[in-house]
């Protein structure tokens, strides 16, 4: 019996124990939840940007008076409200970044809150409804697939080495051909310049050359040209308008513009998978995929190949041919740097870079003077964050003003809107130019619009005639002679 009892006394020491253990837990929790529950009371939530005024279904339009030129207007009003803030386009509201940190800090430090698609409305409603191609469409597993295998694709092809020299010189070649045709009568060089692009950019997509002066490559670039530059935007942002006479039109036109691009394509397509043919884009996609390839997503790429390697690229030559025309001292010095350091019997190429640093100069100086887009396309955030001390919801449109980073103060000293060169001179300065300018990419050939750009670029920066191009000041400033 008295073994008995001894033995109940460890049970009950135990349970008692426990118990006790369990009650402290239980208070330190919940004490530490009370306190938790009181901190978050006293934490204020963060604040939103500022905002420009707005009214209802017309959004911040009527306060934005600045005649089309909205990048010079938001590096205005960055001034007064700070590197941060919104407006309303017509409906939609939309996130504006104006100064480099805060470039660099959405796009890099945090880019997974930064780094969906924003569609355009029309180009969701009509001209890509399937969601095919790898531009106007949303940031999906898709997407992420196709744009993998196009970057792996082009680099197979060498894209940024020989693949783009090449080709680029005979374009050039050619290009000079028809400048030295003009025999100094005053011209515009727009036509030439975004026909040799064009071509260069058909020749990697379909192996195969098209005369610049063909009437097929002149229906196709004056399509693209219409596609990219037909007034759109209103209806993006306040969608009733597609049913006024004026905007039915332009949707319909649209329509004309991107068939005539498909027909095209189609065409192109059927001869680069001919027996014998030479390599291509198209013919390496196909292999690829196998005969049960998707061909409405292949026709859409190469649209979006053709629309972002030809408008952008042509624009930024014809900068730079209008401010070599402009400036003597420019011209003579870049003529002396290639004279001496290239021979004579031979073109300029991607391996003279290091000895021709001054035309690598004017080339990155182009950029940051005229960005081929002052505004980015519009992105949108994927999920709320923080930014620069203010709450950025989930969802919203947001684009970068590369306006006043690049002509201002953000690492360019004096702050300067001019054309000079002389000041791209370290890796320090073309490093935050190439973040500014392209920020979604962590050098300047990441991707296929940034290689054809820089070949294009360079090479024709770097033939000899085009030091002979004067300015004309009988014409418009996009004259030369």
């Amino acid at each position: 019996m008295a073994e008995e009892e001894n033995s109940g006394v460890p049970v009950a020491s135990l349970v008692f124990t426990f118990l006790g253990v369990f009650s402290a837990v239980y208070c330190f929790l919940a004490a530490a939840n009370r306190s938790m529950r009181r901190k978050n009371r006293k934490k204020k939530p963060l604040p939103s940007p500022p905002s420009i005024a707005s009214l209802p279904f017309i959004g911040s339009l009527l306060f934005m008076r600045c005649g089309g030129r909205f990048h010079r207007f938001f590096a205005n009003r960055a001034k007064i409200l700070g590197p941060i803030f919104t407006c309303y386009l017509g409906s939609k509201k939309a996130l504006v970044l104006n100064d480099r940190k805060t470039i660099e800090e959405a796009l890099i430090k945090k880019s997974f809150y930064f780094s969906d698609r924003h569609i355009h409305y029309t180009l969701d409603k009509y001209y890509n409804q399937n969601h095919k191609g790898v531009v106007y469409r949303q940031n999906d597993e898709n997407f992420s697939k196709d744009h993998r295998q196009v970057m792996e694709i082009l680099k197979e092809m060498g894209m940024g080495r020989s693949l783009m020299e090449e080709r680029i010189q005979y374009e050039v070649e050619e290009l000079l051909v028809h400048l030295e045709e003009q025999k100094g009568r005053a011209f515009n060089p727009q036509p030439l310049v975004t026909r040799c692009t064009l071509s260069v950019v058909v020749n990697v997509l379909f192996g195969k050359r098209v005369e610049q002066n063909s009437p097929s490559i002149n229906e196709l670039a004056d399509n693209v040209f219409e596609f990219l530059h037909m007034d759109k935007q209103p209806i993006h942002f306040c969608p009733p308008l597609r049913f006024v006479p004026y905007y039915r039109r332009t949707i319909e036109d649209g329509f004309r513009y991107q068939e005539g691009v498909f027909r095209f394509i189609r065409d192109s397509i059927r001869s680069s998978l001919e027996p014998g043919a030479s390599e291509s884009f198209v013919e390496r996609y196909v292999r690829r995929e196998g005969p049960d390839y998707d061909r409405e997503d292949l026709r859409h790429i190469c649209r979006d190949l053709i629309e972002a390697g030809t408008d952008t690229s042509s624009v930024t030559i014809l900068w730079c041919l209008m401010e070599l025309a402009n400036s003597g001292r420019i011209q003579g010095r870049l003529r002396d740097q290639i004279d001496s350091a290239i021979p004579s019997d031979r073109m300029p190429c991607l391996r003279d870079v290091p000895s021709i640093p001054y035309a690598e100069a004017i080339l990155l100086e182009t950029w940051r003077w005229r960005a081929p887009l002052p505004l980015s396309v519009p992105h949108k955030t994927n999920g709320d964050t923080e930014l620069r001390g203010y709450h950025i919801p989930g969802g919203i449109m947001f684009g970068h003003d590369h306006y006043e980073p690049m002509g201002g103060k953000e690492g360019f000293a004096p702050p300067t809107f001019s054309f000079l060169p002389e000041k791209v001179v370290t890796i320090k300065m073309r490093s935050s130019l190439v973040c500014i300018v392209f920020p979604h990419s962590n050098n300047r050939f990441t991707n296929p619009g940034i290689q054809t750009r820089y070949g294009h670029g360079y090479i024709f920066r770097t033939q000899p005639n085009l030091s002979k191009l004067q300015p004309n000041p009988t014409h418009a400033s996009n004259w030369v002679t």
